[in-house]
């Protein structure tokens, strides 16, 4: 039987392109590519079969994907040389690894796996990061570019392997779409959906069943909902000692030589993984749920985060590491809560105030005319029906929706930034954190296109425009804690705005007050 897909596989084994791990056991390939198990069942491997042995451009990640013993360092040595390149980091790494090697036995309990983002500058070491988590595998490590390959690509180099790593680097924000999606779509365990040509035109969907490292220059905060498939690391060190230099290169010197035999000796546990695993997983879900109680953590960013403690926490009575559970947990805490942090700052709701919040610095909106900041005792809406007293005075932001807006779509599209239908944006706001309610009728004044108040002359008088149109109601205090918005704030106490008409209409109503002049 010809083995396609090296790593875990379903009858019981771990194979790599020369070999197979089985019982407890290596079996080599022979020289025409076939391993003899003691079961009596025979596999072909045919990247070292000497048909191939002259054709160098066929099985090439099949011929990496090797296991050799040029290596004889402990694997508590080795997790001891990154944490002390790496810290932290190097840490979450290491609990990444072991996640991955039985990848498919978390995603039954769980039905996703996010992956690991390596961001930083150039020369942080990011990358390195990843050279050394995939010598677990493969001795000199080549990722591919995200930015040069084809999804096809992708999605090849992602298929190749089981319960393994796969590296991908140089990602960026502006990648083609349907790329961005296509990494989406490995949280969940989908990849490339094709049509097999050789199967009666049927579609088929790529498999994903190995952990995925994506490294790059570029926060993935262009898309939020990518963003919060992965586990975010940041590399912000471009300086380093000559004793931090030579604790790299020594670590590079080692990782080249691969670590397979680390990988071996761990898959020795996975009956312990698949015994013990779905109950240290809720038993780590547990814990970090009550140590972040009372802070509003996303649920997918937890259960992301949860994974690589859990698979720790399943296996830190086996394996020898140079931290405890309780330093990782006080790690994977605070990684969770930064992370957290740039997913409410860089999701489609944060993005709108963000470009309110250039509008304004930058004289395209004008208080009065497309919002208004209120403080108020009491304050009645529309929608929901109905009334709320404050406390204290409460400044409130009146936001006028429909110039606003527009003014959104077209900040977003002249900046090159992806917005949000109109209708999807307003069920946003109208359900986050920070809304009260929307009013029918504010009045708000004409601005003409120079930015001055439109005015008209009736009966000899100068007279100044303004039309009552509907008006979001936001806690200013809220946006400001949260988005770091910045309006000016009247601290007149008003229990209802006497020049807000209560109608029941939404039709706009011009109205032409006397200027105080």
């Amino acid at each position: 039987v010809e083995i396609t897909q090296l790593g875990n596989n379903d009858n019981g084994f771990f194979a790599f392109g020369n070999g197979i791990f089985y019982n407890d056991e290596w079996f080599p390939v022979d020289e025409n590519g076939v391993v003899r198990l003691p079961n009596g069942e025979n596999y072909y491997l045919p990247a070292f079969s000497s048909i191939w042995s002259n054709s160098p451009k066929l099985y090439r990640w099949e011929r990496k994907f090797i296991h050799q013993s040029l290596n004889g360092i402990s694997f508590y040595d080795f997790c001891n040389h990154i944490v002390s390149v790496f810290g932290d980091n190097g840490m979450i790494g290491i609990c990444y690894y072991l996640a991955s090697l039985f990848r498919d036995v978390i995603y039954k309990q769980t039905q996703h796996f996010p992956m690991l983002n390596l961001f930083g500058p150039k020369g942080t070491g990011k990358s390195e990061l990843g050279h050394c988590l995939m010598s677990f595998f493969v001795a000199k490590n080549e990722a591919p570019n995200i930015e040069n390959s084809t999804i096809a690509a992708l999605a090849s180099v992602v298929e190749q392997t089981a319960n393994a790593l796969v590296h991908l680097d140089e990602f960026k924000n502006d990648i083609d779409l349907r790329k961005r999606e296509f990494l989406k779509g490995l949280w969940d365990g989908t990849g490339r959906t094709k049509m097999n040509m050789d199967n009666d035109k049927k579609k088929e969907t790529t498999q994903v069943d190995s952990g995925v490292i994506v490294s790059g220059q570029e926060m993935a905060t262009a898309d939020v909902a990518l963003f919060s498939r992965m586990l975010f690391l940041e590399f912000n060190n471009c300086e380093f000692s000559k004793q931090q230099q030579l604790r790299f290169d020594k670590l590079k010197e080692i990782r080249q030589k691969g670590c397979t035999h680390i990988t071996l000796e761990l898959l020795r546990f996975r009956e312990k993984f698949c015994l013990e695993f779905s109950q240290n997983y809720r038993e780590a879900t547990k814990e970090l749920q009550n140590k972040t109680e009372g802070k509003m953590i996303e649920t997918r960013n937890l259960m992301n985060w949860v994974i690589p403690l859990a698979a720790f926490r399943t296996l830190k009575n086996v394996v020898n590491v140079p931290f405890s559970y309780e330093k990782l947990f006080e790690s994977v805490v605070s990684f969770m809560l930064n992370q957290n942090e740039k997913c409410k700052r860089n999701n489609d709701i944060a993005q709108f105030w963000n470009i309110l919040n250039y509008l304004k610095s930058d004289g395209l909106i004008y208080n009065d005319a497309d919002y208004k900041v209120k403080s108020y005792s009491k304050m009645s809406f529309d929608k929901p029906k109905g009334s709320v007293e404050f406390k204290n005075l409460t400044p409130i932001l009146l936001l006028r929706k429909s110039r606003i807006f527009m003014l959104y779509k077209k900040q977003g599209r002249s900046a090159g930034d992806v917005t949000i239908p109109e209708a999807s944006l307003l069920y946003y706001l109208e359900n986050s954190k920070g809304y009260l309610g929307t009013k029918r009728s504010v009045r708000f004044k004409q601005i003409s296109a120079n930015g001055l108040n439109q005015v008209t002359m009736v009966d000899g008088k100068v007279k100044e425009t303004t039309c009552t149109e509907p008006a979001l109601c936001f806690d200013y205090s809220t946006l400001k804690e949260l988005y770091e918005l910045s309006l000016e704030v009247e601290t007149t106490d008003i229990n209802d705005e006497p020049e807000e008409s209560q109608t029941n209409s939404d039709n706009q109503q011009c109205n032409e007050p006397e200027l105080p002049f």
